[in-house]
């Protein structure tokens, strides 16, 4: 019995990692599909745009992950969750378009997509997990919608060139580290609604300017920049 579970092991690893990919550059996922699966797209060096129609609603773990040449992702109507590390380290990726159902953006969903310099998260959107956009450090400016709750730990750390934040309406809660790293960050636009602040959610953000810093020190007396 145990030799056959570690077969079946190597198995689903051989299909995940070693089984050849669609050798296909710009891709448009069939209408009628409902999830993208698991690495299903993942390490495959062909590929430069995706577009994902709106009947699909999950986009799974590492669905597009190490995808050295894509560049642009549509993302449609549909879609509720892009799980974690669904485009994770597509270093060339530079532009996200975001349907209007999206409402949870998992673990490193977007971590190290170095190249990415814009994406605007819709309104649906509620919980921006841990390290989902870290290290994309190309990325200027970040608003986040007014239903956001949750900014998780690391979620934009050493995302380099962000200048401004805007924190919209949102009742948020900015996790440990959630903006570490930042040197260029001078402004942050924060609502009355901001719940809590870490200590150590702005650590590192050396560029801030005074009223902004002042107006983290309101919500936060401890924290550290």
């Amino acid at each position: 019995m145990l030799v056959k579970k570690i077969m079946l092991v190597v198995i689903v690893i051989s299909v995940l990692f070693i089984s050849p990919r669609p050798n296909v550059a710009f891709l448009v996922i069939c209408d009628g599909v409902k999830e993208i699966s698991a690495f299903e797209y993942s390490r495959n060096d062909s590929l430069i745009s995706v577009t994902i129609p709106d009947s699909a609603w999950l986009i799974d773990r590492f669905a597009f992950a190490f995808n050295d040449s894509l560049t642009s992702v549509t993302i449609g109507n549909g879609v509720t969750v892009i799980g974690a590390y669904a485009f994770a380290n597509c270093r060339s990726l530079t532009s996200v378009t975001m349907g209007n159902s999206v409402t949870t953006i998992e673990d490193s969903a977007f971590g190290g997509a170095k190249s990415l310099t814009s994406v605007t998260l819709p309104d649906s959107v509620t919980t921006i997990s841990r390290m989902a956009f870290a290290g994309c450090r190309s990325l200027t400016s970040i608003t986040i919608p007014d239903n956001v709750t949750t900014i998780g730990r690391s979620a934009f750390a050493n995302c380099t060139s962000l200048v401004t934040v805007i924190i919209s309406d949102s009742a948020v809660s900015a996790e440990r580290a959630a903006f570490s790293g930042l040197r260029s960050l001078t402004e942050i636009n924060i609502s009355g609604n901001v719940i809590t602040i870490d200590d150590n959610a702005f650590r590192g953000c050396t560029s801030l300017s005074e009223e902004s810093r002042q107006r983290i020190l309101e919500i936060n007396p401890n924290a550290v920049f």
